[in-house]
């Protein structure tokens, strides 16, 4: 069984809420898809900007990616989304079993930023 374990890179200090300021932040996100014993099959990640003042917030760019660690996975697509304060990373990797049997996986990734910078 896989276990998707998000994690945000890097942290900065949000701004007050209603500040006239406009800053400018760009943090990566990534799900990693591990096997039972706790071994990073692939991971799908989603590098995003925003821009927020303290009332609103939006995403101005985003890159997706994705990455294989095991050789029975393949990636075969990774796509990306943006809306409003959000990004979105979608990637389907390929696992081919002892067999030869292949099986395809959608995973998706989601980085949002609030108004005054704090991205989750």
């Amino acid at each position: 069984n896989a276990i998707i374990n998000p994690s945000v890179a890097s942290h900065s200090s949000p701004i007050a809420a209603g500040s006239s300021v406009s800053e400018s932040t760009t943090k990566t996100k990534t799900v990693k898809m591990k096997d039972s014993s706790g071994n990073t099959l692939w991971s799908v990640s989603i590098t995003a900007t925003f821009t927020y003042d303290g009332t609103s917030a939006t995403c101005t760019s985003r890159t997706p990616s994705a990455k294989s660690y095991a050789s029975s996975w393949t990636i075969k697509s990774v796509t990306s989304s943006k809306n409003g304060n959000s990004a979105t990373a979608t990637a389907v990797a390929a696992h081919t079993d002892a067999n030869g049997s292949t099986q395809n996986i959608t995973k998706s990734v989601t980085i949002t930023c609030s108004a005054t910078g704090v991205v989750s």
